[in-house]
């Protein structure tokens, strides 16, 4: 089986986030404080899982975030900030992660006005509040996985036809890769 292999800063805050859990299905909250996580702290943002119709609460979106994915979500709702279109992409790591209570990964890939394909990695950490076996909020971290261009456009413009047709590559994927980032990748990252 071939292994997962997270960017060096990834790997370290899910073992920072495996760390803080202990003993408990989830960590608490406090995890995700600003200045503990300073290193990460422009890659990072931070989410508050609400009841009702509109749940993801942007309570913190790091500059890096912002610049990577094109529209600053800060004090926003996900659900009234990202395209419709998008909402499938966006939200179902925050749903594996609030079924499972185990962090997920993404790989999302967006088409840039320069005919090119940017491609982001997006790891949601769950954390609980009062409720060690309920999830109440999200670290969120994000970071390019290739060098990207100067004219970056946000991830949630929609591939178009002339994009397809530039780069003749036929149909691009669109949606996302995700993947769950169960206690077993800890366990296989031990054992190699």
């Amino acid at each position: 089986m071939t292994r997962l292999v997270l960017q060096e800063p990834a790997d370290a805050l899910l073992r920072a986030w495996h760390e803080a859990r202990g003993a408990n299905a989830l960590p608490h909250a406090r995890f995700a404080d600003p200045i503990s996580l300073r290193r990460w702290v422009g890659d990072i943002s931070i989410l508050h899982l609400h009841e009702g119709k509109k749940r993801f609460f942007v309570s913190l979106h790091g500059a890096n975030v912002a610049r990577h994915l094109g529209p600053n979500f800060h004090k926003k709702y996900l659900e009234e900030s990202v395209p419709e279109a998008s909402h499938c992409d966006t939200f179902a790591p925050y749903e594996l992660s609030i079924r499972t209570r185990q962090p997920s990964y993404s790989i999302q890939r967006a088409a840039l006005e320069s005919e090119l394909f940017k491609s982001l990695e997006r790891m949601i950490l769950p954390l609980s509040l009062d409720d060690p076996e309920t999830v109440g909020r999200f670290l969120v971290w994000v970071a390019p996985i290739e060098a990207g261009s100067a004219t970056t456009t946000s991830v949630y413009v929609p591939f178009d036809e002339h994009e397809i047709t530039a780069l003749g590559l036929g149909e691009p994927r669109k949606t996302s890769e995700l993947f769950l980032l169960s206690e077993q990748y800890m366990l296989d990252e031990r054992a190699a």
